[in-house]
């Protein structure tokens, strides 16, 4: 289709299912719900990280105690679309320095972290050890491997 849009595309004819699916499979949220959660920020990191990433959504998103303590402290923080999108401005300008629903994101990590490590067993709790660190250093990736992170980590050049 090119440079058409799909509201070009579809002007004068209704989107069929199979339609509406492309259409939502061109866009590249952080997460998206399709028949299943697609969380999507971390396709990309070396193995230690896309471990510990993992683990900390299974500890958080596999254990009904925690939902429920990740919801209540959303509906306590008044969590809307725009406090979303303020949220996401903030950290991703100001990173450690910035603001997540009038909280540091430090506060935030430390609920998180608390409560995947609660949601794992102790074996899969030693792979949040690498992430768990970085946020404890108030770190990126790119903060911790200055160099070319993307050459040297996933061999893009």
């Amino acid at each position: 289709a090119g440079s058409t849009t799909f509201a070009q595309l579809y002007r004068d004819r209704l989107m069929e299912d199979a339609d509406i699916e492309h259409a939502l499979s061109m866009i590249f949220p952080d997460g998206r719900l399709k028949r299943f959660l697609e969380i999507r920020p971390a396709d990309a990191l070396p193995k230690p990280y896309a471990l510990a990433y993992v683990a900390l959504l299974k500890g958080m998103f596999y254990n009904e105690d925690n939902l429920d303590e990740l919801s209540a402290a959303f509906a306590r923080a008044h969590v809307n679309e725009e406090r979303i999108a303020k949220a996401k401005e903030s950290l991703m300008s100001k990173g450690y320095d910035g603001c997540a629903y009038d909280r540091r994101p430090a506060e935030w990590l430390e609920m998180v972290f608390e409560a995947a490590q609660r949601g794992l067993s102790e074996e899969e709790a030693v792979y949040l050890a690498p992430l768990h660190d970085l946020v404890c250093q108030e770190q990126t990736l790119a903060q911790r491997y200055p160099e070319d992170f993307y050459t040297h980590y996933l061999g893009l050049r």
